[in-house]
């Protein structure tokens, strides 16, 4: 007799299996005598807008984590697993690990497909039942990849730029209070009293003063890897590469350590973005910016702005 779920109970259950397969998988990489890790980093949680230390591993300690990083689970208490520890780097396996990894991979991609088809309430209700694993992990993979030359470990960084009227904007958030009274308790307070804050500055102010809204990402890793046959291509880092084939003859560029990031305000490039803005938010907390007084003119001319 054939079982069928729905498919809700076909998430549950594609992640059982993918429970399981982890664990065998840590077993497999113990196990394999070609294992080599060539480099390994341990990037921790960093809070936002700091400058970030890539703590290179060792001997033992890279085992460890390199089995860590593979089990797709951070290790750390609840606080830290909405923000997973990431492990950046080049690890050599054989060819049988190599096609386990693989099929592991696949079976992720085919839970994630099945969790992106569920609603919003099933989706909680299936992290429920999953305390130790996060969106995040559960959706990040290891990089498969053969015939490599060269790979780059780098920083990259985002930001985007909104801005419109001080009274345009005075119509957004009162907006947005009204819909933030539908979220969650925990988080609602701090949201709605930052947002009275901002709608106070805006209706006080010139209603016709150009504000900005200035968002960054979070610090991601990439890797920039180039073939034998000169193509390249880039991949996200936070979890390491994995190679089958020799790669004593790949050239690493290391991760470097992330300093100097730049808040609005700051930027070694007078042309940036974050050049124009004031250094200091509208209200402490806020993403919005008065661009300084001299740019204020720019926006005059209609057809500037």
């Amino acid at each position: 007799m054939e079982i069928t779920f729905d498919a809700y109970g076909d998430c549950v259950y594609r992640a059982i299996m993918m429970q399981k397969n982890l664990h065998d998988l840590r077993g497999v990489l113990l196990d394999d005598p070609s294992l080599e890790i060539n480099i390994l980093w341990k990037v921790p949680p960093q809070k936002f807008g700091t400058n970030v230390i890539a703590q290179r591993l060792f001997d033992g300690v890279a085992g460890s984590a390199l089995l860590e990083a593979m089990s797709n689970f951070s290790g750390e208490e609840a606080w830290a697993r909405k923000r997973p520890i990431r492990f950046p780097g080049l690890v050599r396996v054989s060819p049988e690990t190599f096609r386990i990894v693989k099929e592991v991979c696949e079976s992720k991609y085919q839970l994630r497909a099945s969790l992106n088809a569920l609603s919003k309430s099933q989706r909680q209700k299936f992290w429920s039942k999953f305390p130790t694993w996060t969106g995040i992990e559960v959706r990040r993979f290891p990089i498969l990849i053969e015939s490599a030359k060269a790979i780059r470990f780098y920083w990259f960084l985002n930001s985007s730029l909104k801005k419109m009227s001080a009274t345009n904007w005075a119509a957004k958030i009162r907006q947005q209070i009204a819909n933030e009274f539908k979220i969650s308790s925990a988080i609602r307070d701090r949201l709605i009293e930052l947002r009275r804050r901002e709608l106070a500055y805006f209706e006080t102010v010139n209603p016709d003063l150009v504000v900005g809204e200035f968002r960054t990402t979070r610090p991601s890793i990439k890797g920039r890897v180039v073939f034998q046959d000169g193509s390249a291509r880039i991949y996200n880092a936070s979890l390491p590469f994995i190679f089958c084939d020799d790669v004593s003859d790949i050239v690493i560029n290391p991760l470097k350590d992330l300093y100097d990031y730049c808040p609005p305000g700051h930027a070694r490039n007078a042309h940036h973005v974050r050049a124009k803005l004031m250094v200091d938010p509208i209200t402490p907390g806020s993403n919005f910016y008065c661009y300084q007084s001299r740019y204020q003119s720019d926006f005059a001319d209609p057809m500037k702005f």
